[in-house]
């Protein structure tokens, strides 16, 4: 049996099955990887491709005297975390209100008081 590095080199050097053999090597190990880390099993499957992707364009500059296991879930550790971090940061520009909108709602909420609370004479 090839060793992933093998596989990884057979890869590079044109066998397309090589790399099928991977991702079947990993369905399941690097899957569950990604549930846990993301806690939903949809978008594990869309990281796991996107690692994939990632391996597939990546395949030519791997170091060959280094393991593929790690390098692959680094990949996929890496791509989990830009996605929980695109995940904050839309949740974080709901609550950030720019400086201009904070001066309008000030204004807003001044014509309403002044309004609803006219100011009277002694």
């Amino acid at each position: 049996m090839a060793t992933d590095e093998d596989l990884v080199a057979d890869f590079v050097a044109g066998n397309q099955a090589a790399f099928a053999e991977l991702v079947e090597r990993y369905r399941r190990e690097l899957f569950s990887f990604l549930q846990r880390f993301i806690n939903e099993a949809a978008l594990a499957e869309d990281l796991f491709q996107e690692t994939f992707i990632q391996v597939y364009r990546s395949a030519p500059t791997f170091d060959s005297t280094r393991r593929f296991r790690p390098w692959l879930f680094t990949i996929a550790a890496n791509k989990a975390r830009d996605h929980l971090g695109r995940r904050c940061d839309a949740a974080r520009s709901l609550w950030i209100i720019s400086p201009e909108k904070m001066a309008i709602r000030a204004r807003l909420l001044n014509s309403w008081r002044l309004i609803r609370f006219p100011l009277r004479s002694g």
